[in-house]
């Protein structure tokens, strides 16, 4: 026995208001999407020592550990200090990435005025 053939699918209508396009030809008339920024090459770890920016070096060094962790020919007694180096460097470049420390606008500083002591009485007639 011979499974049954489907019919075709009838082909599905749209109203259409005048002036307007069906949604097939407004998704193609759609003007394509921008593209997104194309992500930084790894940098090797002499050429970002050459470039004399400390956080490119610091990258590249981490890159370059992180494929020597993932190396099975790496030997088990390196491991360790691979992990410390990596622990350290990930730790040096979140300092760099953290953002300098600003002015506070936590609204504690009205706080902190009121609750100073007055250095002197106040005297209405010395205005």
């Amino acid at each position: 026995m011979t499974p049954r053939k489907r019919p075709a699918s009838p082909a599905t209508l749209q109203v259409v208001r005048d002036g307007e396009a069906s949604a097939k030809k407004a998704a193609a008339r759609k003007v394509p999407a921008k593209r997104a920024p194309r992500k930084v090459t790894p940098v090797s770890v002499t050429a970002a020592a050459r470039s004399g920016d400390r956080r490119q070096l610091l990258v590249a060094m981490r890159n370059r550990i992180a494929a020597a962790l993932d190396d099975p020919a790496t030997k088990p007694t390196a491991l360790a200090a691979l992990i410390r180096q990596q622990t350290l460097i990930a730790a040096e470049i979140e300092a760099i990435d953290k953002p300098a420390r600003g002015r506070d606008t936590s609204g504690d500083w009205l706080a902190a005025i009121l609750a100073m002591p007055a250095s002197e009485p106040w005297d209405e007639a010395m205005i």
